[in-house]
């Protein structure tokens, strides 16, 4: 969340919460038994007292529903969210390749840190770490990547949160009809990866 705010910020939304928390209205109610609850009229169940305190914005001390009902509707009221690919004449799948390689393709990622939203990795369970530099141009070539084994099934990917520079591929696949050795996760290809054909 640094990243985000800042040290210093994060620091002082700590703070204004913890503030909060300690002047809850609930500190007292939530340590009285059910009996005393009862006596008082108190609901006998304390989730919702301690889901004000869960729920609440840190920096309001309160929850918050509101924002969560209109950020809900803005998403309902997004076509784009609403579509299905290849749902209309306007949406199509599109062909991007590769054309000269047969063989299963498991997980597909864009690259977190190109801004043109263009680069692409699949993973390839016949084999291999694929990269396209521009998934937009059809006629963009698909590259295996050389410091991942080409005959490695690799079926997941991801990038590290804290540091997308590093990834991680997860290999190998079971299916019905025998299984397809992985070889554990590999970790710390930097997205700056050596291709070749």
């Amino acid at each position: 969340m640094d990243q985000y705010f800042g040290t210093s910020s994060i620091n002082e939304l700590k703070k204004s919460h913890q503030m909060f928390l300690d002047n809850s209205p609930f500190q007292k109610t939530l340590k009285i038994s059910k009996k005393e609850r009862k006596s008082k009229g108190l609901p006998p169940n304390k989730y919702f007292e301690r889901e004000w305190e869960l729920t609440m914005n840190p920096a309001t001390g309160r929850p918050e529903p509101q924002k969560v009902l209109a950020l809900q509707n803005r998403l309902l009221s997004n076509t784009i969210q609403n579509k299905t690919p290849g749902d209309g004449l306007d949406n199509p799948w599109v062909e991007r390749g590769p054309n000269n390689v047969g063989g299963r393709t498991r997980v597909v990622m864009f690259e977190p840190n190109d801004l043109t939203n263009k680069r692409v990795f699949a993973g390839g369970v016949s084999g291999g770490l694929w990269v396209n530099d521009d998934i937009k141009n059809s006629s963009s070539p698909w590259s295996r990547v050389t410091n991942v084994p080409g005959n490695m099934a690799v079926n997941c990917m991801t990038y590290d949160p804290n540091n997308s520079n590093i990834m991680y591929l997860g290999t190998g696949e079971l299916y019905t009809a025998g299984a397809v050795t992985g070889k554990k996760v590999y970790i710390n290809l930097p997205m700056a990866v050596s291709v070749g054909n």
